[in-house]
């Protein structure tokens, strides 16, 4: 007999979630309301009681920024493309990403805010950014045709709600970009300002729920202690593979995750090493399955025919930075990353299995302290039936050379950020790919590129 998944309105949908939201808030300011009384019944400071010092007249700021990158492709070894591949000729564009961004605060543990922004240019190699899993610049287009035209990246409310004087419960609601929050790393996380390549950027092997844009809408708590955090977060899966749209079918698409931060050593500049579990539902496909199905067919595999509504796909994470000197501005961090990699690779990038190693220096250590240089190495692979499917002509949404002669994917990435002033930097940036989207038979591939970064507010 057929099941039918039971739909809820859309509205329904949002009213129950603000609802939640206004009695999770309601809940947990109760208890540091009489705390707070108390404590200004028994103290003798004026500043504890008085009503305008604990509770700050409303706060508006301004943010803004423009980010240029121009990157040039040496030509390299190909003896065939796909309409995914990483294209071999010489090759140079400009991306410019513009943005925006006004935060409020009605009072002091709630913030709302809201980021315009724009992207133009296109990345080097491919006018969609495909052909590599660990693409080369992480403010490039990921669909052409879908326009330059500005767009609301994010629009959500925080509420930081003291628990004691050094912890809190955070919840964050509304239209953000997950790893905001998750999997975030203080050496290797900001395009802007730091590595360019989605490897060093965030781990590739995390497939968290986002629109080809990068941002999705949910909810995310976060338990924040001196000495660690624990993060849980759900959020809108694409309706389809790298889609700009976001399904509003919470039952059966939604990415779900978990992390737990802990900090280790002096927690002025803490070694810290976070813990990550993510399980998505969306409507995906299975390279196993394709590839059965072709077979049965004497056709190419194509993912779209394995597809099912609410397929699973999750995975693991593990992510570290390692504080050595000039204040912690200079030190080491790393990613692993692993997920099933038989379902059909959907929001982020293609990638089983990831890991990456790098540093930062300061320029404190030659008398520039706001410069600093940074190298990062990534190395991926694929299932062996991901593999498959793209051996035998199937196309994902970021990989598809027509043929593959498998190798796992690696990444070299070196930059220097000169700081000119507190609002401008300048970095050049070179990178260096052996067997671009897993293909031993293409590359190796080398881009060089040069960074300008504004920023105020």
């Amino acid at each position: 007999m057929k099941t039918q998944t039971v739909k809820y309105p859309a509205a329904a949908r949002e009213t129950y979630l603000w609802g939640m939201l206004f009695l999770f808030c309601l809940f947990f300011s109760t208890c540091p309301v009489k705390a707070e009384t108390k404590k200004c019944q028994e103290s003798r400071s004026s500043s504890v009681c008085d009503p305008a010092k604990n509770h700050p007249p409303p706060e508006v700021s301004v943010h803004y920024g423009i980010n240029l990158i121009t990157q040039h492709l040496f030509p390299f070894r190909s003896p065939y493309e796909g309409p995914n591949s990483l294209f071999s000729e010489s090759n140079t564009q400009t991306t410019n990403f513009d943005w925006l961004s006004l935060r409020f605060h009605p009072f002091s543990n709630l913030k709302f805010q809201v980021d315009y922004q724009s992207g133009r240019g296109l990345g080097v190699g491919n006018p969609d950014s495909t052909g590599l899993a660990g693409y080369v610049n992480g403010d490039a287009i990921r669909i052409s045709s879908i326009g330059t035209a500005p767009y609301f990246a994010r629009y959500f409310l925080q509420w930081k709600q003291p628990l004691t004087p050094d912890s809190n419960v955070t919840v964050d609601f509304g239209k953000l970009a997950v790893t905001d929050i998750f999997d975030t790393n203080r050496y290797a996380d900001n395009p802007n300002t730091q590595f360019l390549n989605w490897g060093l950027i965030n781990n590739l092997a995390y497939d968290y729920a986002a629109d080809t844009q990068g941002y999705s809408k949910g909810i995310a708590l976060q338990w924040v202690h001196p000495n660690w955090i624990l993060k849980m977060g759900s959020f809108e899966e694409p309706v389809s593979a790298n889609s700009p749209f976001l399904s509003n079918d919470l039952a059966n698409n939604h990415g779900d995750q978990i992390e737990l931060d802990k900090m280790f050593g002096n927690l002025s500049n803490p070694i810290v090493v976070r813990f990550l579990a993510y399980e998505n539902h969306a409507h995906m496909g299975n390279y196993q399955k394709s590839l059965e199905i072709a077979a049965l067919t004497h056709t190419v595999p194509n993912i779209h025919d394995s597809e099912i509504v609410g397929a699973v796909k999750y995975g693991f994470g593990l992510n570290f930075e390692i504080p050595l000197a000039n204040h912690g501005n200079t030190g080491i961090f790393g990613r692993w990353g692993w997920n099933n990699d038989q379902t059909e690779s959907f929001a982020y990038t293609e990638a089983g299995q990831t890991f990456s190693l790098g540093g930062q220096i300061s320029g404190a250590n030659w008398g520039l302290p706001r410069d600093y240089i940074g190298i990062g190495t990534v190395e991926s692979e694929l299932s062996y039936y991901h593999r498959e499917y793209l051996a035998e002509g199937g196309l994902g949404f970021q990989l598809g050379d027509g043929a593959l002669d498998y190798a796992p994917e690696k990444i070299l990435e070196i930059y220097y950020d000169h700081q000119f002033t507190k609002s401008l930097s300048l970095s050049p940036d070179f990178q260096w790919i052996e067997d671009p989207g897993y293909n031993a038979a293409r590359g190796p591939v080398s881009v060089i590129g040069i960074r300008l970064d504004f920023r105020g507010g």
